[in-house]
């Protein structure tokens, strides 16, 4: 009797945890904090605080601002530009998908009305 409520409990268990299907891996916000270099020389920081900065490759440009992350998205609004850059319009956010996978950040665009952001910043990306 007893090893049948057993294998009661034990088939009512499989099954509740065997029906909830496949797990999604949603990067995790603290999983995009620190500096991620792009071949082409340029690099973007984020911060817990959840503010950024891109330093384009000549080292004097450079683009700050904030983001909020959704699951695997980013979404992005530029405050300040300093060198030869220029800020994107705050109501021009950026909203790009990520993946994190060792030391490798990858970044899709998802829609970015500024094309100068958009040019820059999907792409692959390697953990400073």
């Amino acid at each position: 009797m007893k090893s049948l409520r057993n294998i009661a409990l034990f088939t009512t268990a499989w099954v509740l945890l065997s029906s909830q299907g496949p797990r999604k891996e949603t990067p995790a916000a603290a999983d995009l904090i620190g500096k991620w270099q792009k071949e082409a020389g340029t690099t973007w920081e984020f911060r817990a605080d959840n503010t950024y900065t891109v330093a384009l490759g000549d080292g004097k440009t450079s683009v700050s601002g904030k983001y909020t992350i959704t699951a695997n998205q980013f979404t992005i609004v530029d405050q300040s530009a300093t060198g030869m850059a220029g800020a994107c319009p705050a109501e021009q956010k950026g909203v790009y998908k990520f993946t994190v996978k060792d030391k490798t950040l990858q970044v899709t665009a998802v829609s970015d009305p500024c094309t100068g952001r958009n040019g820059i910043a999907p792409g692959k990306y390697t953990r400073e």
